[in-house]
């Protein structure tokens, strides 16, 4: 496969240094970083980027997938660019649609309540787990829960001086309705973090951050969708808040 400038574009003298090399290694570029290429062609990481783009390609993840094809390269060459692909679109839809007026919103609450709760299920209490440690390490006062019992009572710990985070990918535990039902009587802030929009989660908070979530390659055991999204809006709060 050889790649060309598309769309009546030039390319300078490195980026078609840049090219020539893709072009006479297509076979090894489907291996190699963007760093590498760049210092095995004796360019930039920056030229090599904007000759790819100037070939019509997104970025170097996308030409090597299409390097990748299974009847160009190996199978497993191919496999491995096809999950790198689902994850990139994962991070540029999720970040599509954050909104930034509401990570403001949520980094506020956060800053002025007088406990957090964050609450979340199944696989996704890993994610919470994460998210308390990075805000315990910050100095605030953090609750972590994923009990269903408690859920269901949560009314018994929150106050209208807290922050209630809800963390889910598509809202499918009831309990976590309930416990946001309970949060909102108790004039406590909500902000649901979903990859699902139209819930009722959506509907009772007063922020809503969506994230875009794909399925992963089901296992043995049972079907996973990925949480990549979740940890996102959660980095960018928490890093929100250092600054």
């Amino acid at each position: 496969m050889k790649i060309s400038c598309c769309d009546g574009r030039k390319l300078t003298a490195t980026e078609q240094t840049a090219i020539d090399y893709i072009n006479q290694n297509t076979e090894l570029v489907a291996e190699l970083s963007i760093t590498e290429i760049a210092e095995r062609a004796f360019v930039s990481t920056a030229t090599v980027s904007r000759a790819i783009r100037k070939c019509g390609y997104e970025n170097l993840m996308e030409l090597r997938y299409k390097i990748a094809s299974p009847d160009k390269m190996q199978h497993n060459l191919a496999q491995v660019n096809k999950i790198l692909a689902k994850s990139y679109e994962e991070c540029i839809k999720t970040i599509d649609n954050i909104r930034i007026p509401s990570v403001l919103s949520a980094a506020e609450y956060i800053r002025k309540a007088k406990r957090i709760f964050i609450v979340g299920c199944g696989v996704t209490y890993l994610v919470v787990q994460e998210f308390e440690f990075q805000l315990q390490c910050q100095g605030f006062h953090v609750w972590s829960i994923s009990d269903s019992q408690m859920l269901k009572q949560l009314d018994k710990f929150v106050s209208d001086e807290d922050v209630v985070f809800v963390l889910s990918v598509a809202n499918s535990t009831p309990e976590l309705a309930i416990a946001a039902k309970l949060s909102k009587q108790k004039g406590a802030k909500l902000v649901v973090c979903c990859c699902t929009s139209g819930t009722e989660l959506e509907k009772l908070a007063d922020v809503f951050i969506l994230g875009y979530s794909t399925l992963i390659v089901p296992n043995h055991l049972y079907k996973s969708t990925s949480r990549l999204a979740l940890h996102i809006i959660m980095r960018t709060i928490t890093e929100y808040l250092i600054d």
